[in-house]
């Protein structure tokens, strides 16, 4: 993980990792627009959104997936984030709370490592109008985790809306190397 793992980010959790039939089943909702994969998925996930949502806070934590910029929701037709949140709601870990915009910029994370991915997120994320009041906590719900980047970007901004707490669930991670370089390991 990312060495600037900042406090409010509580803890990071997926069912599988990146590799083998969970790389292409990501792969395949992502990119092959298999929607109808995401409800299987996010029943994968249930156990690690549930174990996370009892550690952010008291009460429902809500699921809050990662946007994609309005160009690149256009392309794809959807966000695959945001049937995986769908589909955690609809299974009753938490209630929806689709509280982020992503900005115009920045470039495709996919094969990026390290600082570049960091770049790449940095000041991207923006909150939509229309929180809840009172003290809120969160689960970031993205298909992969790899350094972490934009789920730290994530929680930043939500921190700044008054979130006390905040976790990540996705559906998969990738793995660090036994002896990751400095870069590698960012």
């Amino acid at each position: 993980m990312c060495e600037e793992w900042p406090d409010i980010l509580l803890a990071a959790d997926a069912p599988f990792a990146f590799e083998g039939l969970a790389a292409g089943t990501v792969r395949a909702l992502k990119y092959g627009r298999w929607r109808s994969l995401a409800p299987w998925m996010a029943a994968c996930m249930v156990p690690a959104a549930e174990a996370i949502a009892s550690r952010v806070g008291e009460g429902a934590a809500w699921l809050i997936p990662v946007p994609l910029t309005p160009a690149r929701q256009r392309e794809r037709g959807f966000n695959q984030a945001g049937e995986l949140a769908r589909a955690l709601a609809d299974r009753g870990v938490g209630p929806l709370g689709p509280f982020l915009d992503r900005r115009p910029g920045g470039g495709r994370q996919a094969g990026v490592r390290g600082a570049l991915r960091r770049a790449n997120v940095r000041g991207r994320f923006r909150l939509r109008a229309g929180l809840p009041d009172g003290p809120r906590s969160g689960i970031i719900v993205d298909d992969v985790l790899t350094t972490g980047a934009t789920a730290i970007a994530c929680a930043e901004t939500l921190a700044e809306a008054g979130f006390r707490s905040v976790a990540t669930v996705s559906f998969a991670r990738t793995l660090l190397p036994l002896n990751p370089s400095r870069e590698e390991s960012e």
